[in-house]
């Protein structure tokens, strides 16, 4: 058998014939011992060649030589057949069952698959103008104010419209002040007059009061002022002087001892008949501080400017006063100073006439100093 050619062989023929060629060399070149002819000639093969003696079929020569033979056990290399079917083995080893399914797609054809079956289903491939944006998105752009293009005197900027998504230049009527009147912090105020003057300090305007057919007049809440500046100009309807009470209790009551106030009067006249000066003082305790004197003469108007410290604080009050007396004969200037005797807070003041008459026209203003 080892000089019959192996290619008209069977394969099961070839492969025996190999291994029985490799097995009475032994390795050794083609010497065989006697007793190697002697075992084959009286059918004594090793196990390995009896397995392949019985084999009927491929399955059979595997189970003898192993999926992975040694080829030099048979012959040096591996019959043709057996690469086949090792090839084989191989195709199908690494070939999907059709039962197989990609995304729902079965594997009896060519699969084409959709974004969605990747999970790609909200990808859209738009140019980058048109894409869509999210809902997160386009709330966001809801929320996008739009502002003037250039810039704004002042770098003030204000809503133009109810719907808060435009800005545009700051307006404000004329006179008015932004600003902050309300204690703490807080939103930006359009300040009154009153508050404006308030915000900026000095002497802060108070009120103007109308005095015309009055002989008496409470100016009250006066709380937030250490001085207070009362400038005066009337005609009385008959003659008479005009004083000042204080009040700690926002008007309920006013001071009125005799002794209310100490005060100094200065008084300068000029008589026109003897071209003379005439300078004349006194000194006295009031219930009220005077501040001026009217000689009830039509048509003359009297005129006064008062200056209170001290007002509301524990401290006495003080009173400079600066008036003019006029008659149809005589003029006088007089400088009243005055001093209050309670060294207490006052809060309101009261101006009165010490005769039953009325004042024909005119007003007085109130400014104050805060403290």
């Amino acid at each position: 058998m080892a000089d019959k050619e192996l290619g008209a062989l069977s394969p099961i023929e070839t492969l025996l014939a190999a291994a029985l060629f490799h097995t009475v060399q032994g390795g050794n070149s083609r010497k065989v011992t006697a007793q190697q002819i002697a075992d084959f000639v009286n059918g004594n093969y090793p196990a390995f060649i009896q397995a392949l003696l019985s084999a009927q079929d491929a399955d059979d020569v595997y189970a003898a030589i192993g999926a992975a033979p040694d080829a030099d056990k048979l012959g040096g290399q591996l019959p043709s057949f057996f690469a086949s079917a090792e090839a084989v083995d191989d195709a199908l080893a690494d070939k999907v069952p059709t039962s197989r399914t990609i995304a729902g797609h079965a594997l009896t054809a060519d699969v084409t698959l959709a974004k969605a079956d990747v999970g790609l289903g909200n990808v859209d491939n738009t140019s980058d103008a048109n894409k869509p944006v999210s809902t997160a998105q386009q709330a966001a752009l809801d929320l996008k104010v739009a502002g003037p293009t250039t810039s704004v005197a002042g770098g003030l900027v204000q809503f133009t419209d109810a719907t808060g998504d435009n800005i545009g230049p700051a307006t404000i009527g004329s006179p008015a002040i932004l600003g902050r009147a309300s204690a703490g912090v807080g939103d930006v105020e359009r300040l009154t007059q009153a508050q404006a003057r308030q915000v900026l300090g000095g002497w802060e305007y108070i009120n103007r009061f109308d005095l015309a057919g009055i002989s008496q007049l409470d100016i009250t809440g006066l709380g937030a002022f250490l001085s207070i500046r009362l400038s005066m100009c009337a005609i009385f309807n008959g003659q008479s002087s005009a004083g000042l009470r204080f009040s700690v209790d926002n008007g309920t009551t006013y001071g009125a001892d005799t002794d209310e106030f100490r005060f100094t009067t200065l008084d300068g006249s000029f008589t026109y008949s003897t071209n003379t000066s005439v300078a004349a003082a006194s000194d006295a305790s009031s219930f009220w501080a005077p501040i001026m004197d009217h000689g009830g003469d039509s048509g003359w108007p009297t005129v006064s400017e008062s200056v209170i410290h001290n007002f509301n604080v524990a401290r006495n009050a003080a009173i400079i006063t600066s008036s003019r007396v006029a008659t149809a004969n005589s003029r006088v200037s007089r400088v009243i100073a005055n001093a209050h005797k309670r060294g207490n807070a006052q809060n309101a003041i009261r101006l009165l006439l010490n005769q039953v008459t009325t004042i024909q026209s005119g007003y007085i203003i109130a400014e104050g100093v805060r403290s």
